[in-house]
């Protein structure tokens, strides 16, 4: 049996991201299902324990100690103080606020926020260990228990590819900074990742 070559195409429906295939006659497609808060917190409580150490293995920590180092030589962060207020959203082990506060900031105070409390209680160990001033909040990430403008910056990482609308959890963050800056990770596959910085005015969100 012989099929014409194989077509792909990428395309969005509403905010969902799905791939469709074509082949002879037929159409296969695949779209992306969101999981629910419930389904989010349970998959990484139990993933919780080797988390940190697989992103070591996958060059994760490196990756990130590097991305801060490149933009701190680059001059293109923010001129921060001392005394430095950070939120992560979806702060996992800890392991983005760690590289940041070392490379950045050694007083810098972290706020984490994740949706899993056992990769809170593993986040929470790993700045006590390392003398970083912190708090804790188990909450979701599109509703921050925070008042706006409480934060110097908001950094993320491997978060907005969990939420079925990314924008509203970019507007509820951009809402808690002073300033007109986040900072943002974004998944660029299964295996390796994209790190980029954004820039978003105070007129709103401009990517």
């Amino acid at each position: 049996m012989i099929f014409p070559p194989l077509r792909i195409r990428y395309h969005k429906l509403k905010i969902m991201e799905a791939m469709e295939w074509r082949i002879g006659w037929w159409r296969v497609s695949l779209q992306r299902v969101y999981p629910t808060a419930t389904q989010l917190s349970q998959t990484y409580d139990r993933a919780a324990l080797g988390w940190h150490e697989h992103l070591r293995l996958l060059g994760h920590c490196h990756a990130y100690r590097e991305l801060w180092k490149s933009l701190k030589d680059a001059d293109i962060l923010p001129h921060w103080q001392d005394n430095l207020t950070i939120c992560d959203c979806g702060i996992g082990t800890a392991a983005f606020s760690l590289a940041f506060a070392q490379t950045i900031n050694p007083t810098t105070h972290i706020t984490g926020v994740d949706i899993s409390p056992q990769m809170l209680k593993i986040a929470r160990q790993k700045l006590s260990q390392t003398n970083i001033s912190h708090q804790i909040y188990q909450s979701d990430v599109r509703r921050l228990p925070f008042a706006d403008e409480c934060f110097d910056g908001v950094i993320s990482a491997h978060v907005l590819e969990h939420l079925p609308n990314p924008e509203q959890g970019l507007n509820n963050s951009y809402t808690k900074i002073q300033q007109s800056y986040t900072l943002l990770n974004k998944n660029k596959g299964i295996i390796g990742y994209e790190l980029k910085f954004m820039d978003l005015s105070r007129a709103g969100i401009v990517q």
